[in-house]
């Protein structure tokens, strides 16, 4: 069975002679682990809000594909195959408004996004 466990927002550096890579594992617990545990993004930097996806095969990842690039101000809160259908499922927020959405893929390709309920005051999305 593959499962979709992963999904990044890339980060490009153009003031750095080197990138950053985000080494992503699954630890003994079955949470991801990540190597740096956290990187810095310096005045410059730019946020892409690419997303990438990867695949695994329990604890082995088996390939990688670039997925869709998130809108301005929404960030994505949760990644998995929500509905049971095979395919990726993106839950995002954008936190100025409190709204959410659900972006359905095929594979790493948008298909359609459904609105979802905006938070009531002093709420928060979280996933786990």
């Amino acid at each position: 069975m593959i499962l979709m466990a992963l999904v990044v927002s890339l980060i490009s550096y153009p003031n750095r002679a080197t990138a950053t890579t985000l080494n992503v594992t699954i630890g003994p617990n079955g949470n991801l682990v990540f190597d740096p545990a956290s990187v810095t993004i310096h005045p410059g930097d730019k946020v892409t809000r690419q997303t990438v996806i990867g695949y695994l095969s329990g604890a082995t990842l088996i390939g990688a594909a670039v997925g869709p690039t998130l809108p301005m101000n929404w960030q994505l809160v949760g990644a998995a195959d929500f509905n049971g259908d095979g395919h990726p499922v993106y839950l995002i927020y954008r936190t100025d408004t409190r709204q959410t959405a659900i972006w359905h893929l095929n594979n790493n390709v948008f298909i359609d996004a459904v609105p979802g309920l905006s938070l009531p005051p002093n709420w928060t999305l979280l996933s786990h």
